[in-house]
């Protein structure tokens, strides 16, 4: 017999004492409630045998108190005698429920009970009817027909039905729990039957699997532990398990040669894994050499690239100065041969560190249109140079993006330059726009041209690395062939992608499509640190009565980055010169009340602003009273705009700088750009000696190199901060390393400004130095 018919048979074995379970319940519970409905009705029945016997003694004590009653106005009125039969017949309605209820020896008693009532009642009513109206016919009624009534009925009939119904209830009670001790006794044997019944055939049908799953599960446990030749008792029961235990049996022996062929396997794996280990171990000593080598190389090879593209920049403007105008064009060969080397540098090690895996995104959101407006204004020259016209279309809702903003520009300005350099006398257009891209929001950038095109088999080449569609392009228009396979890896690394579509000899067209919003691959430590220096504008003081006049100051000043504040008459002007204590004041003489002159002796009486540079904007012409009253400019009405702001840059505070940098040319450099801009400049070449030149004079700015001997940038910072005398500080890092999110996280907070060495031209870094000077000042 299989285990699924002994299974089965055993469960219907339950269900049919289940079963008999249910039916002995149902019957004594039927049982039981037969016994309390009968229990109920007598105890109603009782109930109402009391309450007839309580109105009967009541209507009894009223007949009998009435008829004592003095015979003058002791007849009740209409009211009284219908209040009277209404309780007659609320009795007769008691007594008929309760012959109802009553079975068949009772009934009969209730009739009894029931006739004698009427007969009483019959009595009263006449009773009540003629007294005080009859006297005499009303007292031999209660005499002789309702006074015996009365006794038969309160004395012999009620009291023998209450003694039967009392004695029928104490019977019904003690049939009720008869009733409930025997089907209790009936469920529990029946119950116990059942029990014994299911657990010897539990106990049967546990043991007999139990035998055969326990020689299995010992043939397992020894399988488990490695004792792969085991074998189980063979059984010879034609059912599931005997089945199971030859299974069982042969998978053991198929375990056993499989083991066996196993561990010659792992002895010939662990070989090749030890060898492998070393190949790693040997792979990534040399990755991190690489790293440490494309991290040394991305500030060696720039350091000295940037020192000649700036140094040549320098000597041409002062070749123009002096009038050497002959050696400018040689110049700006070796400016030109300088950046165009240092960009190779910046695309080899770009594809270097994209390839080793450290290249990092920086996220940003940052206005599509100021982007484009940007790269095609830095694209123009190189656009004309093969006089190319360029064409730029912005989307009005080409709105913002969340992205690597430096990464999008290089981008744009790897596919423009291409389109440059393959087309002559065309037209190159950029094109940007918002679209869809796998039900996501992207931002659509297209470069187009009508160059020379490409084949489809070069097109497939196009983004392979140091690839160009063919060796005669190559040859013709030079080239590495990097800056598309950086576009497109920087693409795929930002979740986008770079498409192109040609027509050989008419037209390329490379699209690149971008989430608006990329995820945060890194954190976003640059914006933290790479935002303008937050200080106050300097402050001007202008002194004139002429409201045309003050406005016109207050928009050119105000254009100039200056923060205006301005004065009507000489009097509140003396206040203002207090209160806002400007870093200088413009003052007409000309005025009603206070005149300038006024207004100048009491500045320069006054100690709190005495040292505060005065200009006077007047059309007089009385320089020598002006200067003999304390005037640092004299200046006549028309102003050149341009000689007021020399005069104001002349009489500004020199502003301490601390310049460390460890390449002597470009420290150089900036060191003449710093003092031409009237600061005073401090040097040291490396962190350690920086921190004891702040020890000697604290600095107004700090402008730092990373990568230097002894003491790097960062550990400047880190010491810099420490003390809390220190820390307002304003630091901007100048450096030619390429920062990683570690570097970015340990400058975060510690400085306010990054600027990338080689990423600008020299006269947008001298601008970019100035804004710096200008914004500390």
């Amino acid at each position: 017999m299989t285990i699924r018919r002994r299974l089965t048979l055993s469960f219907l074995l339950v269900l049919v004492l289940f079963g008999l379970n249910l039916v002995v319940f149902f019957r004594s519970n039927e049982r039981r409630m037969e016994t309390v409905e009968e229990l109920r009705r007598a105890s109603v029945r009782q109930v109402l045998i009391s309450s007839i016997r309580e109105d009967l003694s009541s209507m009894q004590k009223q007949v009998t108190l009435l008829s004592q009653l003095p015979r003058e106005g002791a007849r009740g009125g209409e009211g009284d005698i219908a209040d009277f039969n209404q309780r007659l017949a609320r009795i007769g309605s008691d007594i008929a429920r309760l012959r109802e209820m009553s079975d068949s020896p009772a009934r009969r008693q209730v009739e009894a009970f029931e006739k004698a009532f009427r007969e009483l009642s019959t009595s009263w009513r006449v009773f009540y009817e003629n007294f005080g109206v009859r006297e005499s016919k009303a007292i031999e009624e209660l005499v002789l027909r309702a006074e015996p009534a009365s006794r038969k009925v309160l004395e012999v009939l009620l009291p023998g039905i209450q003694r039967d119904e009392t004695k029928r209830v104490a019977d019904a009670s003690t049939n009720f729990y008869n009733v409930a001790a025997l089907t209790a006794r009936i469920t529990i044997l029946i119950f116990l039957v059942s029990a014994i019944v299911a657990v010897g055939v539990a106990w049967w049908t546990s043991r007999y699997l139990g035998r055969g799953l326990r020689e299995l599960r010992e043939g397992a446990a020894l399988i488990g532990s490695g004792q792969f030749g085991a074998r189980c008792i063979p059984m010879q029961n034609r059912d599931e398990l005997g089945d199971v235990t030859r299974a069982f049996n042969d998978m053991s022996e198929r375990l056993d040669t499989a083991h066996t062929q196993l561990m010659h396997a792992n002895q010939e794996l662990e070989r090749r894994h030890e060898e492998l280990r070393q190949a790693r171990d040997a792979a990534e000593g040399a990755n991190r050499a690489k790293s440490r080598f494309l991290a040394q190389m991305s500030h060696e090879l720039r350091t000295p690239m940037n020192a000649i593209i700036g140094y040549s920049e320098m000597l041409s403007e002062e070749a123009g100065d002096v009038g050497q105008k002959g050696f400018i064009p040689d110049l700006q060969k070796i400016n030109a041969a300088g950046r165009h080397l240092l960009g190779l540098i910046n695309d080899i090690l770009d594809l270097s560190k994209i390839e080793a895996g450290k290249m990092d995104l920086y996220l940003e959101t940052f206005d599509v249109a100021a982007l484009v407006e940007d790269v095609a204004t830095t694209i123009q020259a190189l656009v004309g140079k093969n006089s190319n016209t360029l064409e730029v279309h912005c989307a009005p809702d080409a709105g913002t993006m969340h992205a690597d903003l430096t990464k999008v520009r290089q981008c744009l300005f790897n596919l423009l330059s291409n389109a440059s350099k393959f087309t002559s006398q065309g037209t190159i257009t950029l094109e940007a726009g918002r679209g869809k891209e796998d039900d996501r929001d992207c931002v659509i950038f297209r470069v187009s041209d009508t160059g020379i095109g490409m084949t489809q088999e070069q097109i497939e080449r196009v983004f392979e690395s140091f690839t160009q569609a063919d060796a005669a392009i190559t040859s013709k228009y030079g080239g590495t062939g990097l800056g598309l396979t950086i576009t497109k890896r920087f693409c795929e690394m930002m979740g986008g992608s770079v498409t192109a579509e040609s027509e050989a000899g008419q037209r390329t067209t490379f699209t690149i499509r971008l989430p608006d919003r990329i995820g945060e691959v890194k954190s976003e430590t640059k914006a933290a640190v790479a935002g303008p220096v937050a200080v106050a504008a300097r402050t001007v003081l202008v002194i004139d009565d002429d409201p045309v006049v003050r406005e016109l100051m207050q928009n050119f000043l105000g254009k100039e980055g200056y923060q205006v504040v301005l004065a009507a008459s000489g009097e509140e002007g003396l206040r203002l010169a207090k209160e806002a204590r400007p870093d200088a004041i413009t003052l007409d003489v000309m005025m009603p009340g206070m005149d300038g002159w006024s207004v100048l002796t009491a500045l320069k009486s006054d100690k709190e602003v005495m040292d505060t540079p005065v200009i006077l904007l007047t059309i007089l012409d009385n320089k020598s009273m002006g200067y003999a009253l304390g005037a640092s400019e004299y200046l006549t009405k028309p102003i050149e705009r341009e000689r007021l702001l020399a005069v104001l840059r002349k009489h500004r505070k020199a502003l301490p700088v601390l310049l460390v940098e460890d390449d002597k040319p470009l420290r150089e450099i900036l060191k003449r750009t710093l003092e031409k801009e009237g600061c005073t400049v401090v040097e040291a070449d490396n962190g350690q000696m920086a921190l004891e030149r702040v020890v000697e004079r604290r600095p107004g700015l700090v402008l730092l190199d990373l990568m230097m001997p002894q003491m790097d940038g960062f550990q400047f910072v880190e010491e810099l901060r420490k003390r809390q005398e220190w820390r307002r500080i304003p630091v901007v890092v100048i450096t030619a390393k390429d920062l990683t999110e570690e570097d970015h996280r340990r400058l975060s907070g510690g400085v306010e400004q990054i600027v990338q060495k080689g990423a600008q031209s020299r006269q947008e870094l001298l601008r970019e130095l100035r804004e710096l000077v200008a914004a500390v000042r």
